[in-house]
């Protein structure tokens, strides 16, 4: 918005008094319709200041010590409606009752996974594939030492193969 030069300004001022003078004869007439009722602005006027209380130094420590007292029977009640938190079961008796509340095809699975891992220990891991554009630019990963190897069976503890008769 561009910046007003003085007289736009002084105009819109004597306007806008304009327009308050006819609000308020306005409601000077609504006012006198309602009947000999002094104006709201005017009751106000003659109302005297209302004075402000003054407490003592004493009267506001009482006051304070009130109320900690209320807050401390607050969060004592609230304490007290709390309920105690559970013993702690033994491990044992945990397991227990897990077990039980599992369903048997989950308890045979949970059994039978030991043996699982077992396997898989025996078992080396495989090297992770990598793309063949990130393997050029990275350099291979090294490579653990081959597990020593050890020596063949004598020839005589080979069985020979069986040969098939010919027809």
């Amino acid at each position: 918005m561009p910046p007003l030069d003085p007289q736009t300004i002084a105009a819109a001022v004597v306007g806008y008094q304009q327009e308050l003078e006819r609000i308020e004869s306005r409601m000077a007439a609504i006012r006198a319709q309602l009947g000999d009722q002094q104006p709201v602005k005017e009751a106000v006027e003659k109302a005297p200041p209302r004075r402000r209380r003054v407490m003592s130094r004493a009267a506001r420590q009482r006051i304070a010590d009130a109320q900690k007292k209320r807050w401390a029977a607050f969060h004592k009640a609230r304490e007290q409606a709390k309920p105690a938190p559970p013993a702690p079961a033994k491990p044992a008796a945990k397991a227990a009752v897990k077990a039980k509340a599992k369903a048997p095809a989950v308890v045979a699975r949970k059994a039978a996974a030991p043996k699982k891992r077992q396997k898989s220990v025996a078992k080396a891991p495989a090297p992770k594939k990598v793309p063949a554009k990130k393997a050029a630019a990275k350099p291979a990963p090294k490579q653990s030492p081959p597990a020593k190897k050890t020596a063949p069976p004598p020839a005589a503890q080979i069985p020979a193969p069986e040969q098939a008769p010919a027809t």
